[in-house]
């Protein structure tokens, strides 16, 4: 620290203390944040109160899966979701997320194997594939920070927010205020003046995100965990058969959370029960749907080729 700005980082390597001095340090350290624990920036999300049992399983064998090879699945039931994610070719990560009650009182790792059984894709899919590594179990992971940026320092990703595993949304917010940083401390290095107006900017934007991935999330759990009860509850037409055309609802669970045209977002926006942060202006520029201008993406790669057309 210098005075009250973070003014690089300290880190110890073969028993010695070093300090690597930074005009910013961007805080990408997930659940493990400094800043955050620091600052005391971290308010919890009792609303969810979800458990997460998981581990690994070895001996993978795609041909059993009914499904695409090194697809991503999720199914529900009753008591909660279960999830099968590839690792590596012969390694799946699967994990039940249940209520915090549904765990109390039973063992996890039967837990685990009686819920992912409920699933017959997931289980078709591990047949033959064996426990590797530890069972682990995660409570109490719901958080969310008001304060995104402060004095010499950003945060990214799962530092300041984390709300739940379903849909995997975390990575697509993780990638794209990464990049958004980038762009922003890119701008605040060439022009110092606006690091208040740029840090604001870039605030309202991760929030933008993660306020509408948490819309999402609490109306399906709202909904008992079952997608197409959720949708019939936001006004959405569904097709018979549940099948649906309307290509609002695949672009949000495609990550489209900052466009201002998504009819769904705009349903979703409608509900003040499903506020989480502190009111706050939107940035509606959506970093993979060019609707208003340039992505945060593209503008960097522009301000990239700018300055390797001018040798720096």
């Amino acid at each position: 620290m210098e005075g009250d700005r973070v003014a690089g980082v300290r880190y110890t390597q073969a028993g010695r203390s070093y300090i690597a001095p930074a005009r910013y340090v961007v805080d990408a350290g997930g659940r493990a944040s400094k800043i955050s624990r620091k600052y005391g920036l971290r308010t919890r999300v009792d609303r969810l109160k979800m458990v997460a049992i998981f581990r690994h399983f070895k001996g993978l064998n795609e041909a059993n899966n009914p499904g695409v090879a090194g697809d991503i699945q999720v199914g529900a039931h009753r008591d909660g979701w279960v999830w099968a994610i590839p690792i590596w070719p012969d390694t799946i990560s699967v994990g039940a997320v249940v209520p915090r009650d549904v765990l109390r009182g039973n063992d996890p790792e039967l837990l685990l194997a009686a819920h992912a059984a409920r699933i017959p894709r997931i289980r078709q899919r591990m047949a033959g594939a064996t426990p590797v590594g530890e069972l682990r179990v995660e409570t109490d992971y719901c958080y969310y920070s008001d304060t995104i940026a402060g004095p010499g320092w950003l945060m990214v990703g799962d530092a300041a927010c984390f709300f739940d595993p379903i849909f995997s949304g975390g990575v697509t917010l993780a990638m794209a205020t990464g990049m958004e940083a980038a762009y922003t401390l890119d701008q605040i290095l060439a022009d110092p003046g606006r690091a208040p107006e740029l840090q604001d900017r870039y605030s309202r934007f991760y929030k933008t995100g993660y306020d509408m991935y948490a819309r999402l999330i609490y109306s399906y759990y709202d909904n008992g965990g079952i997608l197409l009860p959720m949708l019939t509850s936001l006004g959405i037409d569904v097709q018979r058969d549940g099948v649906t055309d309307n290509k609002w609802i695949v672009r949000l669970f495609c990550g489209d959370f900052w466009s201002p045209d998504n009819e769904v977002n705009q349903i979703l926006l409608a509900q003040p029960e499903l506020d989480t942060f502190a009111p706050f202006d939107r940035v509606l520029e959506c970093p993979f749907y060019r609707s208003q201008g340039p992505s945060a993406a593209g503008r960097f790669q522009d301000r990239l080729r700018q300055r390797q057309n001018h040798g720096v």
